[in-house]
């Protein structure tokens, strides 16, 4: 089976913290020769253009901006296409709130979030603070429009595994009594959809780590997936899970070892 795109993960695909997994990086760059490469990452800590560096950094001497799609990229195009501007309380780091600074968005304060704020955005913040989850509840409770960069409980690091974004989001949902609005980020459709319109296909396999968020989302897009053992999910993990991807490798160099056609 061919496949027209691919659809790759970074964080525990590509690397884990600083250290570059494997040969992951030379598989990248074949898998680039037949088709469309595109970064899916819920990690919103970085923007784009940081992406990219990282990208170039690891050995990856084509990755431009168009080839990164994270979920902070995702969410600011989202509220900007279906509400085009506002103020936005963030709960996020710097690659997140330059994402919507770029598509014409006020940052607001924690100040602001006592008046009146349109939106609150959270991605992974590794400076959560009381203050923050105080702030975005009471903006939520206000009426500000609630959108979580995506509801990851977790990310690897070369430590283990570190909270994610979803900690935040369970965090200030539990004081503003109410879930997201909507959740931007794997294993949502929207994210996939940005993807594909960028890469001009539907005919892609999803490519990471997690099985409740890459291969559910692939499932959820109608696309196929291939998970690689090299991050969050482990064989036993595996085996519990409902969640089933279509391939499964130890490693993404595998993949030119399976007897299909990539």
């Amino acid at each position: 089976m061919k496949y027209d795109a691919y659809f790759i993960d970074m964080d525990g695909v590509i690397w884990v913290g600083n250290r570059i997994i494997g040969d992951a990086v030379k598989a990248i760059n074949i898998l680039h020769e037949k088709g469309k490469v595109l970064f899916l990452t819920n990690n919103s800590t970085k923007s784009r253009s940081s992406y990219v560096r990282a990208l170039l950094n690891a050995g990856i001497s084509w990755a431009s901006e168009e080839h990164v799609v994270s979920s902070g990229y995702a969410t600011a195009l989202y509220l900007r296409r279906h509400y085009g501007k506002g103020k936005a309380y963030v709960v996020g780091e710097s690659g997140l709130i330059e994402e919507l600074i770029s598509q014409g968005f006020e940052i607001a304060s924690s100040e602001d979030c006592w008046k009146k704020v349109d939106f609150v955005v959270v991605g992974m913040d590794r400076k959560f603070s009381y203050e923050k989850l105080w702030s975005a509840m009471t903006a939520v409770r206000n009426g500000a429009i609630y959108v979580a960069t995506n509801i990851d409980p977790t990310f690897p690091t070369e430590k283990g595994l570190a909270p994610g974004a979803g900690a935040m989001t369970a965090a200030i949902s539990t004081g503003a009594g109410r879930g997201p609005d909507v959740i931007i980020g794997k294993p949502s459709r929207i994210i996939f959809d940005v993807a594909m319109e960028i890469a001009g296909t539907s005919n892609a396999l999803v490519i990471g780590d997690r099985l409740d968020t890459d291969v559910k989302g692939a499932k959820s897009a109608g696309l196929k997936s291939l998970l690689v053992l090299t991050g969050v999910t482990k064989p036993d993990d595996l085996r519990k899970s409902e969640i089933k991807p279509d391939y499964v490798l130890d490693n993404l160099m595998d993949i030119f070892n399976l007897s299909i056609d990539f």
